[in-house]
Parts: structure tokens; sequence; C-alpha cells
């Protein structure tokens, strides 16, 4: 039941809390979350950091932040916790006090923290809405390959003048971590197809998709002990699809 709970705490987009008339329903949704022993830490909607016991299933905590909007959640393999914020700031959060404090500021504080990971040297990666940053060396990686997608981004030049990207990085629907260290980033645009992202956070590059690797309108993306990976598609225009596609070595295997 426990781990029913934690599923519906994770995924669910609209999540009813309060009710205070017939017209007016105020809903909390999951932006981000970790589970971490028999707790749920998660970041809602109104940008708050919210924690959950398993074992009881109440809220134990939740942030007071006011002038601060939380957007991101990330934990290191010394399960150290991050809170990266909508102005450009990376917050340290202490589970023994609960106490926030500031752990680092990027150069804009427009810059949004949408994700923070770590790879196994426990080297910290950001996911803003413009690329992958490494706050360890200050590197930015920008230029992905979209192929298959009817989507056009233009970028303004001097006099007015627009220039058509051809490598540029879209803000992702779904991240997965494979074992392998791989960055799985999906985004789907409906009937005008979908972009796969792929970043190797051990050696730190941009992984360019092979012509043999084909995913549908992903919806999750996961993997089994084998490196197996698995991404879930569906589609509803004009009529209902769906399918699970196999993937092994960056090529496509099955579809189910």
């Amino acid at each position: 039941m426990r781990k029913i709970i934690s599923i519906l705490l994770i995924f669910t987009t609209g999540i009813i809390f309060c009710q205070t008339d017939s017209l007016k329903v105020n809903y909390l949704s999951i932006k981000s979350s970790i589970i971490h022993n028999q707790e749920i830490l998660a970041i809602d909607n109104n940008g708050k950091l919210n924690i959950w016991n398993l074992k009881t299933l109440k809220k134990t905590f939740q942030s007071n932040n006011q002038n601060t909007f939380f957007t991101s959640l990330g934990k290191n393999k010394n399960d150290d916790f991050f809170i990266g914020t909508k102005n450009g700031r990376v917050l340290k959060f202490d589970k023994k006090d609960n106490s926030i404090k500031q752990f680092l500021k990027l150069k804009k504080n427009f810059w949004t923290v949408e994700d923070i990971v770590f790879n196994k040297r426990n080297e910290m990666f950001l996911m803003m809405s413009f690329g992958i940053y490494e706050t360890q060396t200050d590197k930015l990686w920008t230029e992905f390959e979209h192929k298959g997608v009817l989507m056009t981004v233009y970028v303004k030049k001097i006099l007015g003048f627009k220039k058509r990207l051809k490598k540029y990085f879209s803000k992702p629907d779904y991240t997965f971590i494979d074992k392998n260290q791989i960055m799985w980033m999906s985004k789907t645009f409906g009937e005008f197809g979908s972009v796969m992202q792929l970043f190797d956070l051990e050696n730190k590059k941009i992984i360019n998709l092979p012509d043999s690797l084909h995913f549908g309108e992903p919806k999750s993306i996961f993997d089994k002990n084998n490196g197996t990976i698995f991404i879930t598609s569906g589609l509803h225009h004009f009529m209902q699809s769906g399918s699970i596609t196999e993937i092994k070595n960056f090529k496509t295997i099955k579809n189910h």
C-alpha cells in the first residue's frame, strides 16, 4: 500500500488537497521528487518543499519560503540534498534540522534550474531551459541534434534577421538516467513529432542519435538490469495509438 501511495505522489499531476467551494478547487502537483529511506521529498507547483513519511502517510515538513520559488530537487552520492530555484540559485537542504542555505549562485538570476543531477564522481550538472550546465567547469552544452521533428526554431540576429537553428536544446518533458549514466531527455510535440536528447554524464558529451533509434512519442522511460531501455509512447490524433519500444546499444530492437 505504501509503495502504491509513493508512486501516486510522484507521478500524479493533479492531487486535490483542498476544495473551498463547488467552483474553486486548489490542486497540488509534484514537479520534482526523491524517495529517501522511508520518506518522499517533493517540490510542488507552489514552489515549496514537502516531505511525507511513508510509514505514517503524513506530511512532516513544508518549507516556508516566501521570496524564493523552488523548481527542482537533487541528491548526490553522499545523500546531500540540493534545491534549484527560479532565480538562478542552488540551495542545500539539511535533513537533520530542515535548514536551507545557499550553495551556489549562477551567472544570471533569470536562469531557472529545471533539474539537478550527479554523475558517479559526484559532479553536479544542472538542467536549464537552454542546455546542460556543469557547475565545476562552468561549461554549457546546447547543441543537440533534432531529427524527425517538424518544429522549427529560429534565433534573432542583428538588424532583425532570423537564423534557423539546426542544433539546440529542448527542455524535456521526461528525463531518465540509465545505469551507464546516460541522460535520456524526451520532448513530444504531438502530431508534429518528438525529440530525444542524449547526454553522457561520465564522459561529459552529447550523444547524437543514430538513425536506427526509433521511439514514438515518449511518455515514460525505464530500463532493465541488463541495460535494455524501454520507452512507452502514446498519441491521440484522430485516433489513439501507443507502443512500448525496446532499445539496446542505442538501437531499436523491438516494438510492442
